[in-house]
């Protein structure tokens, strides 16, 4: 290949310019200031340069397959453009249309003519006449290498002839071995093209030939193959083990980069829109006196457990799509309506001696400023999730009143899956606002599953989800609460999730599955879960003898 600056510099104006291709030779010479002779390797060059281009981006296989069938007689007719004639006299071994037939044997005169110039193996052997130069003109060819790679072992230097590129390129034998093994996939994370170009500081089309003109594919072990031919079986595996151990460490390291900034992003978000919405709210004041009902003391000491689990405060359901309404004004009336039909029918039993509230367990619809669930989920909500905490929040101080005239509230947090962080928030809220109130206390605990001893009963609280086999809750109540296990004789866990009512029973471990007052939103509806009533319920629970009865009450809003 001719490579004269000068030629080289007019032949890539050729190819930015295809119009040059109508100047006459004199008006090129005057332009580029160049010689008669040097136009024709101009004009060579510009062929090998366009044919290049044109393998690069990926001759069809066939192509190949009908060139050796239909034979190098083919040439006179494709550099005479005759197409007409080719198609009649070879339309039998070239079976491609009219445009692809142009195409095809411009491909084939320019790979047969100018392919040696970019190193490319001709189509054809086509023999010599008689008219010929002899042969022994010919025999400088037999010095000329086709080889583009040359390794020195002695100074471990790889250098390397790339297509168009004036000069060699000498790599050390490190950066060459550091290339091979980012850029195969025996780790399972390979570079790009572009990343090795950044890591590598390399020119991007340098890149590219690079590792054609090396063979270097994603497929390739992770070895040049001097180290192959150098190695042993049992050091190369050594090698690909350390590579493997980093190539995990670097993800392991990745992985939990990410997981650190997640949970700093949802850190950014609590504090501005839910943590600082709680302080405005609790710097208005706290919790004030409300009168208690003069009920008559209680034959036996009893509690009351009553959980509003599953309530999902900002839900919105649309009566044309659900077929009734569910927002929060509903849900409030249904809330307070139903709570003061169960507490009349528990104040005929007598005063308790506390009332049991677990908090959360999908109090909250959503949990994110985006109107998510705690995973994610989209959700139909009713109001901005500011709003809805906001009101949430009033609301609940407000629920807790009602039931601090029939007797003192203790509240245990129960983490739904809809409200991880939100019900936190809640639980938060509830203690700052109750903080001197002594008929109100709190569990504090963000544990899953939270235990409460009341005389000879084991009361665990748990949302539902995650762990649900009553077998499951059992073996794992007899574990974290040891202690208050082998003392009680009563064991009994309270979940919810599921919005309706359920008591199993195994082997003395007793699951009351509480129901919902929460209406259905658009995909509740279409998925066809419906028809659960509406349903708050009041668990007694006797202080010697266990669960001692159940009142409900039904949310007709």
């Amino acid at each position: 290949m001719n490579s004269d600056k000068n030629i080289v510099r007019v032949a890539k104006e050729f190819i930015k310019n295809p119009s040059l291709k109508k100047v006459n030779d004199l008006g090129l010479i005057k332009r580029f200031e160049i010689s008669v002779e040097e136009i024709s390797e101009v004009k060579r060059y510009v062929k090998a340069l366009e044919l290049e281009s044109l393998e690069e981006s990926g001759i069809p296989p066939e192509w190949y397959e009908i060139a050796a069938v239909a034979g190098p007689q083919i040439l006179t007719l494709a550099r005479k453009h005759d197409w007409a004639r080719m198609k009649s006299r070879h339309g039998d071994k070239i079976p491609l249309a009219d445009d692809d037939l142009k195409t095809w044997g411009r491909w084939v005169v320019a790979r047969q003519d100018v392919g040696h110039l970019i190193q490319l193996e001709p189509l054809f052997v086509v023999e010599e006449s008689s008219s010929a130069a002899p042969p022994v003109k010919e025999n400088h060819k037999k010095y000329i290498s086709d080889k583009r790679i040359w390794y020195d072992e002695d100074r471990d230097i790889y250098t390397t002839y790339l297509p168009h590129v004036p000069h060699a390129i000498q790599l050390p034998g490190e950066v060459h071995r550091d290339l091979v093994r980012a850029y195969s996939n025996f780790d399972g994370s390979p570079a790009s093209v572009n990343e090795l170009a950044r890591t590598f500081h390399l020119p991007r089309n340098w890149i590219v030939k690079y590792l054609r003109v090396h063979e270097i594919t994603h497929d390739r072990e992770p070895f040049t193959p001097e180290e192959v031919m150098s190695k042993s079986e049992e050091e190369l595996a050594h090698e690909a083990l350390q590579i493997r151990r980093a190539a995990l460490y670097t993800r392991l390291e990745r992985d939990k980069w990410k997981g650190i900034q997640a949970d700093a992003r949802k850190w950014q978000e609590y504090e501005a829109h839910t943590l600082k919405k709680l302080e405005n709210v609790v710097r208005k004041g706290g919790a004030k006196k409300v009168p208690k009902l003069n009920l008559p003391k209680a034959d036996k000491d009893f509690v009351a457990v009553i959980s509003p689990t599953d309530f999902h405060w900002g839900k919105y359901g649309d009566v044309f799509e659900c077929g009734e309404k569910y927002d929060r004004p509903t849900a409030r009336e249904r809330l307070i309506s139903s709570t003061e039909k169960v507490l009349s029918v528990v104040a005929k039993h007598g005063r308790p001696e506390k009332i049991i509230i677990g908090l959360g367990s999908d109090f909250f619809n959503a949990d994110t400023y985006n109107a998510t669930t705690a995973r994610g989920t989209p959700q139909d909500n009713d109001g901005n999730m500011s709003e809805i905490l906001a009101t949430g929040c009033e609301m609940m101080s407000d629920y807790i009143d009602l039931l601090r005239q029939v007797a003192p509230v203790e509240m245990v947090l129960m983490s739904g899956n809809h409200d991880q962080l939100l019900s936190i928030s809640l639980h938060l809220y509830l203690q700052a606002w109750y903080r001197h109130c002594d008929d109100v206390t709190t569990i504090k605990s963000g544990h899953s599953r939270q235990y409460i001893v009341y005389k000879n009963n084991l009361l665990c609280f748990h949302h539902g989800d995650g762990v649900s086999k009553t077998s499951d809750l059992a073996r794992l109540a007899a574990v974290e609460a040891s202690d208050s296990w082998g003392k009680c004789d009563h064991h009994m866990v309270f979940t919810g999730h599921l919005h309706s009512e359920k008591v199993v029973e195994d082997r003395g471990f007793v699951r009351y599955q509480l129901p919902s007052l929460s209406g259905e939103d658009r995909w509740h509806a279409r998925k066809g879960y419906v028809g659960n009533r509406k349903i708050i319920a009041a668990v007694l629970v006797d202080g010697d003898e266990g669960i001692r009865s159940a009142i409900y009450a039904e949310g007709k809003v």
